[in-house]
């Protein structure tokens, strides 16, 4: 008895065929079978005006004679089609990639999807949809993957299907390639038209950025090789293009020599720049790449005077570099001369040329003798601990100021001592109500005698700028008074037995003495560490 062929397949085969067909007529690109058939309909071959892209994608085509039966009635009309999740796992890793065509018989109609667009909407919509267990004996689970209703088998939008394909793929073929554009442009003779004008001529002489409604672009040319693949771009009248602003990543030295009105030379600097803006008649170069004590910029401009401009940089630096910064900014607030030398490519004391520019007296702000003050004790530090601060113009907040200060006596003599009006402890439990020191604590308190309070840490550590510096081992005497509040909840705890995780000791009125070991200078005020 002959097999018989049933409705489903004849669907699918009639629909293959059809698609088939429908590549080849509208947009001439070429489908080719497949041997042997691995699960997917054919591979289609990606052609630009009869010449290949060197692009292809599988198709798996699935039929329907009633395809607006699988429509959702939501506001984007998308199809809802059952997928075996098996077949999208298998097909989610293929190069080329796979796309999902399905298609009405009847009215000769398809839409597309992507398999990476399925996964990923799968992804988001319906997390764990790869976990569907089996339906029952032998049926593959399935997913509902959506179709958006856009997605029409016709030639502009197969063409944003050819740029799906293509953009995944563009690392790889743009390789030691130039990409170029050309545009024709057409700016009509009213305010609008003139403004554009004259931005996309700054463009051109600057390389300032410039933004380009698509009203005013006729055409657009981009490289032979670049349209192959993605096709010829058009240009809506609401999209714009933006260019610029125009750069090199080219090293540069420049030597900059600060010279006082007297004629002498106060400082020197060399710095790396990069031309971060240039076009047809004007380059600016600037510093602001590096991490780097200031900011420098300079422009150049045909038939005209440069300019230069230098600001403190918000960069994070060393409090070397920072002093350095410092020093330039004070010398230039009396006046003077810049210098600016271009340096061989060898970066030798040989220059290529100079420029001068005056700095006018007091051209820049007053930094002040404190934050100068700061900045030699954190140079300080940070030579003798080899620990890096990040430096800002923003300057220290007063916890900053008296962590330097702290650190720089300790690394200087080894030991600190310290005044305080109140001091706070915290011990750390189960507390027990019978402690030793809450005993000892209470009986000075009742006696109107200041607490002595000893103690040794293994390891301490400073913070400064948000930055750790180990101090080592500490040992260290407090002598206050203890505060009234305090020793009322102590007595609480003495009276009622309970065991707390900690308790707050406030001492005021006092005096603390701390010594480090790794950082002693002279004789010790306290007894010797074990």
């Amino acid at each position: 008895m002959a097999k018989r062929v049933t409705d489903e397949q004849e669907q699918g085969e009639l629909g293959e065929l059809q698609v088939h067909t429908h590549f080849l007529q509208v947009l001439k690109w070429k489908p080719r079978p497949l041997s042997p058939d691995l699960g997917e309909d054919f591979i289609v071959d990606i052609y630009d005006q009869g010449a290949s892209a060197g692009l292809a994608f599988y198709v798996q085509v699935k039929s329907s004679a009633n395809l607006p039966k699988f429509q959702l009635k939501t506001k984007d009309r998308s199809f809802s089609y059952p997928i075996c999740i098996k077949d999208l796992n298998h097909w989610k890793e293929y190069i080329p990639p796979v796309v999902i065509v399905i298609w009405d018989t009847t009215q000769l109609k398809g839409y597309w999807v992507t398999v990476a667009d399925v996964i990923r909407d799968l992804d988001k919509r319906n997390p764990g949809w790869e976990e569907k267990k089996r339906l029952g004996k032998g049926e593959e689970p399935t997913v509902n993957v959506l179709i958006p209703q856009a997605n029409t088998l016709t030639k502009d939008t197969l063409e944003s299907l050819r740029y799906k394909i293509a953009l995944p793929l563009f690392p790889s073929f743009s390789v030691g390639k130039e990409l170029t554009l050309k545009l024709d442009l057409s700016f009509p003779k009213d305010a609008d038209g003139q403004a554009q004008h004259d931005a996309f001529e700054r463009f051109v002489e600057s390389g300032e950025r410039v933004s380009i409604d698509g009203r005013f672009i006729k055409g657009m040319q981009f490289s032979d090789w670049f349209e192959r693949k993605f096709g010829r771009v058009s240009m809506s009248p609401q999209a714009v293009i933006a260019m610029g602003p125009r750069y090199s990543d080219q090293i540069e030295k420049f030597r900059l020599t600060l010279i006082s009105l007297e004629g002498r030379t106060l400082q020197r600097e060399v710095i790396e720049v990069k031309a971060v803006q240039f076009g047809e008649s004007q380059i600016t170069f600037s510093n602001e790449h590096l991490p780097t004590p200031f900011v420098f910029t300079l422009t150049f401009r045909e038939a005209e005077k440069q300019s230069i401009n230098l600001s403190l940089q918000g960069a994070k630096l060393t409090a070397g570099a920072a002093i350095r910064a410092y020093d330039f900014f004070e010398n230039a607030r009396n006046g003077g001369t810049l210098r600016v030398e271009f340096m061989s490519s060898e970066g030798n004391s040989v220059s290529t040329g100079q420029i001068e520019v005056p700095i006018a007296t007091s051209n820049f702000p007053e930094l002040g003798s404190t934050f100068r003050e700061m900045l030699a004790k954190l140079h300080s530090i940070e030579s003798r601990t080899a620990v890096s601060f990040p430096v800002s113009q923003h300057g220290f907040t007063q916890d900053d100021y008296h962590a330097i200060y702290e650190v720089a006596e300790i690394l200087e003599n080894g030991r600190v001592v310290s005044r305080f009006t109140r001091h706070e402890q915290i011990m750390h439990g189960p507390v027990e109500a019978n402690d030793a020191f809450i005993t000892a604590a209470l009986d000075c308190w009742r006696k109107s005698e200041p607490m002595l309070m000893e103690a040794e840490v293994g390891r301490v550590d400073a913070h400064i700028l948000g930055v750790r510096v180990p101090l080592g081992k500490l040992r260290f005497r407090l002598k206050g008074d203890l505060e009234a509040d305090c020793a009322k909840k102590l007595e609480e705890i003495e009276l009622s037995g309970t065991t707390p995780d900690n308790v707050e000791i406030v001492f005021i009125n006092g005096e603390q003495e701390q010594e480090f070991a790794e950082w002693m200078v002279g004789t010790p005020m306290l007894p010797p560490m074990e």
